[in-house]
């Protein structure tokens, strides 16, 4: 840094993990850093990030930014076991400090076992060399036969006591070894009395491999059994030219209300879906074994919210399969320049034009052909109330425009589901769950739709709290 033509006090400076220890630049005395936080951070790094600050009481201030998993391990180390209610709990510096030193806690009375069976295996072996070789075992059984199994630090180290003790045998053992030993066996019950740690027969190195892979499989989704795909039926696609709903059609057309009352939760089933938006039987069953709306398997194979036919006299939507909307383009073609009841588009190309209020062109692309105006020449007038129930349909939890927003929560909201001790997607009415089925549910944290759940929440609380004191 002696090198460098910038000063110390004008450098925009990062301090990675390795970093934040040891290194120090002479920053301005108004300096901000941004400090991040990490699943299980402990206090150590913690304080040697906020240290790269030397003047935090003399003008400097820090900023503490962190994911929502770790956001919520902070609220569920410091409210304890209490079931939180609609509107998050404030995180302060505290908090956070609380839960580093939980973590520091937890890391320590890990490191135990570990501890206490060297300490033991030296002063068993005190005076005695040839026990310090252990026998080598190099079957897959031995390391990977038991499974993991939880139990106390104290336990741990009754285990690793009696083991070395037994590999002793008769042999006569020193005083002070045999104190140390009843010393460290003390201490490991008086400090890992309320900590459970993951052992087996296995050594450190292959506990810490299993440990892994359990990790690993709690992240890996739930896996969805293989089905066989239904063979779609074929119906008048040209009729979609002279009729003036999708009740009119000679596929049986489903309203999305009614839809989502069999495939889902009955919560879901019961907000106020748009009664415009149908979907045509063959883009509701997917597959073979499930041809009927009881079934609510066929939520694991829904298919995408794209291709749609609206009809300009009902306002009214319709959802089709890839397949039927291969047939049902060309048919708009062959027509372009007629004057049409009914407008082919795309969910995506929909969703972008109503955000910009209609003022541009619905596009609609045509690989490998230039990008053209949307085919047939109708007026499309969907509401936010249709193009906000398509979007949720579509597990989306982004929504571009407040009109869409308000939409969105008048879909989800319902006095009758204000009671207490409800979760902030309960309140609701769990559209979280739809996202899940459309396996996006990563996107919920700090999304439109949990904002919208949020704001649901809090006017439910404020209901509650209205008809308490009887006004």
């Amino acid at each position: 840094k002696s090198r460098s033509p910038v000063q110390e006090s004008n450098a925009f400076a990062i301090f990675d993990e390795p970093r934040c220890r040891g290194s120090d630049l002479k920053l301005k005395r108004n300096a901000v850093a941004l400090l991040t936080l990490g699943p299980g951070m402990c206090k150590d790094k913690l304080m040697q990030a906020a240290g790269r600050m030397r003047q935090l009481e003399r003008g400097q201030k820090l900023i503490i930014a962190g994911g929502k998993t770790v956001w919520d391990e902070i609220r569920r180390c410091s409210e304890g076991d209490r079931k939180t209610r609609f509107r998050k709990s404030s995180v302060g510096p505290k908090k956070v400090l609380a839960w580093a030193m939980n973590n520091t806690v937890s890391a320590t009375a890990k490191g135990i076992p570990s501890w206490a069976d060297q300490g033991i295996f030296f002063n068993a072996t005190l005076g005695n060399p040839e026990l310090s070789v252990l026998d080598e075992n190099t079957s897959l059984s031995h390391f990977y036969g038991r499974p993991l199994e939880q139990r106390t630090v104290a336990d741990a180290a009754i285990s690793s006591r009696n083991f070395h003790l037994q590999r002793r045998g008769d042999a006569a053992m020193k005083d002070e070894a045999k104190i140390m030993i009843e010393r460290i066996q003390s201490r490991s019950e008086i400090l890992g009395r309320d900590f459970h740690v993951s052992s087996s027969a296995a050594d450190e190195e292959c506990e810490r491999e299993l440990e892994l892979e359990i990790e690993e499989e709690e992240e890996i989704e739930v896996e969805i059994p293989r089905k066989v795909p239904r063979i779609e039926s074929d119906w008048n696609y040209r009729a979609i030219f002279e009729a003036n709903s999708p009740n009119q059609l000679s596929i049986e057309s489903i309203a999305l209300p009614k839809v989502i009352s069999q495939l889902a939760t009955e919560q879901l089933g019961k907000l106020h879906w748009s009664s415009n938006v149908f979907v045509t039987q063959n883009f509701l069953n997917t597959v073979a074994d499930t041809m009927h709306l009881e079934d609510s398997s066929q939520c694991h194979y829904l298919r995408i919210v794209d291709a749609a036919v609206y009809f300009k006299d009902g306002g009214e939507l319709l959802l089709v399969s890839e397949r039927e909307a291969d047939h049902i383009l060309p048919l708009f073609w062959e027509r372009v320049n007629d004057r049409l009841n009914c407008t082919f588009l795309h969910h995506a190309s929909l969703r972008r034009w109503a955000d910009s209020s209609g003022r541009g062109k619905m596009m609609l692309s045509l690989p490998p052909t230039t990008t053209s105006s949307f085919l047939g020449r109708s007026t499309v007038r969907c509401d936010d109330d249709m193009i906000a129930s398509m979007q949720l349909f579509a597990g989306e939890t982004m929504y571009g425009i407040q009109t869409r927003r308000d939409a969105l929560k008048r879909i989800l909201f319902c006095k009758k589901r204000a009671s207490s001790g409800m979760s902030i997607t309960e309140a609701s009415g769990n559209p979280d769950e739809i996202v899940a089925m459309r396996g996006s549910l990563e996107h919920f944290a700090y999304s439109d739709l949990e904002k919208v759940c949020e704001e649901i929440a809090c006017d439910l609380t404020a209901l509650l709290a209205a008809g308490a004191s009887g006004h």
